[in-house]
């Protein structure tokens, strides 16, 4: 499965550490569990950056990253155990304790969930604490990347 995270330049080296979702925990992870989170396509990584941005930002330096993951070492989430509200807003505390736990078993190296804000994609949760990560970095590909203008 290919993934495609998004990030701005200043912060290329440390993309995929894990340590920004680590310290400030998100949708699948508390804080204190490091994770990576990717998109499924280029277009859906826009989407999931540009949901967190104000428009007056996008002028700032971006980087786009692909990496390929073998689907061996990736798990599927299931989405009827999804509590009702998980798109909403506020993070469910039940999707972080997920994503938390899927961390800590060391079960795959990524986990497919449903994107929130289109639930009919997936993003892909990588988990840098997994003996198989490492050799996965060495493929990992940049490219500078710029919104176009025309988005607000």
């Amino acid at each position: 499965m290919m993934g495609y995270r998004i990030v701005k330049t200043k912060f290329a080296n440390s993309a995929f550490t894990g340590q920004g979702a680590k310290q400030f925990g998100g949708r699948w992870n508390r804080m204190g569990s490091p994770m990576v989170y990717l998109a499924s396509s280029i277009s859906l990584a826009m989407l999931e950056c540009l949901v967190h941005l104000e428009s007056a930002r996008l002028t700032e330096f971006y980087s786009l990253f692909s990496i390929e993951i073998d689907d061996r070492d990736i798990s599927s989430l299931d989405v009827s155990v999804l509590p009702a509200h998980w798109r909403q807003d506020e993070i469910s505390p039940v999707t972080a304790d997920m994503g938390s736990q899927w961390i800590a078993s060391k079960v795959s190296v990524g986990l497919r969930v449903p994107s929130v804000i289109v639930p009919q994609e997936n993003n892909l949760l990588l988990n840098p604490q997994h003996p198989k990560f490492e050799r996965y970095l060495s493929a990992v590909a940049e490219v500078p990347h710029a919104f176009d203008e025309r988005l607000k």
